[in-house]
């Protein structure tokens, strides 16, 4: 079940100027998610588990709540959650005088319960990631999530001479600059460690912070270029707390740190020549279009399994290189 509220406010600063500045928030119930439904308890001397008295690698598959089922087993159930709240604000410019354009910018936080790294696609919802007995811990901040995002996006018809019948028209008349300009935080990311939970039977779960370390020690200094091979300080990690040969879950919280930043410029430019034709107002318009106009690279997010040699790595980027593109139409 998904329940959405809103409140929204409009106001005209100027002339053909509009500011609309709006809350909105969704709360998502009942969803579809994946989670290890049988993981073992810890079993003592003084708490025994089906008959169980100590805790081993080994013998996780005796310590579950049904007996004969894998811990590490998983499948679809309705337990996932969700919170989206939002400042949505937006300056619009009407069409007048050649220039329309509209500058949008949202500060939001996204929670929910369901990691969608961890190899279950979004079409079954997500798969939990933290002790299932404790669900408190898979709780955070949402990596689809952009917790800041800016976009402004114009149409410019240049001015041009007012007789177009000059030959003057030809060459300075019916130019036009449009484009769209997206500016975005990082996504939230969760930081795994195939350690984490083996005691209980179950693997990649939640990483561990070593002794002394804080969130502020975990994401290196200078820019993403400089960060491509160790966006992370792997130093600040060590293995979850040990338990008999195995460990505990890490208490590293989900969404601790985010991924590289996004400023991406798409821009295009067109001239109009009036050719008549079909009709005596029928145009022909050439068009070029840049993506990625200033050719900013701008990269995916980095490895986040700290037992992997690619952690802390980034081996790609989440925007093309710059293309160029070229258009022709008849416009009648």
């Amino acid at each position: 079940m998904t329940q959405s509220w809103s409140l929204n406010a409009q106001t005209e600063i100027a002339k053909d100027w509009l500011l609309e500045v709006g809350y909105v928030g969704t709360r998502g119930t009942r969803l579809v998610g994946f989670r290890d439904f049988n993981q073992a308890y810890l079993a003592t001397p003084s708490n025994p588990i089906n008959g169980v008295t100590t805790s081993t690698v080994g013998n996780a598959i005796a310590r579950v709540p049904t007996i004969g089922v894998d811990p590490s087993a998983s499948g679809p159930e309705t337990f996932g959650a969700s919170w989206y709240n939002a400042l949505q604000t937006s300056l619009t410019k009407r069409f007048n005088h050649g220039l329309t354009l509209q500058a949008s910018y949202t500060w939001d936080k996204t929670l929910d319960n369901l990691a969608q790294t961890s190899g279950i696609n979004t079409v079954w919802g997500g798969f939990y990631v933290g002790d299932v007995h404790n669900m408190k811990t898979g709780w955070g901040p949402s990596e689809f999530d952009h917790p800041q995002r800016f976009v402004f996006n114009y149409v410019w018809d240049l001015p041009g001479p007012k007789n177009k019948n000059a030959v003057l028209d030809k060459v300075v008349g019916g130019w036009q600059v449009s484009g769209v300009t997206t500016i975005q935080a990082g996504h939230p990311l969760i930081l795994y460690d195939a350690n984490s939970g083996s005691i209980y039977g179950v693997f990649n779960s939640l990483a561990q912070l070593c002794p002394g370390m804080t969130v502020a020690n975990i994401a290196t200094s200078g820019s993403v270029n400089r960060r491509l091979n160790n966006y992370f300080n792997t130093n600040a990690f060590c293995n979850p707390p040990a338990i008999s040969d195995g460990f505990g879950f890490g208490t590293l919280s989900r969404g601790a740190v985010h991924g590289p930043d996004q400023n991406n410029y798409d821009i295009a430019i067109a001239k109009r020549f009036l050719v008549g034709g079909i009709n005596e107002t029928g145009t022909v318009e050439f068009r070029t279009e840049f993506y990625n106009a200033f050719n900013h690279a701008q990269f995916a997010d980095p490895g986040t399994n700290v037992s992997l040699s690619n952690f802390g790595q980034i081996g790609s980027t989440s925007v093309a290189p710059r293309l160029i593109q070229f258009a022709l139409k008849y416009v009648f």
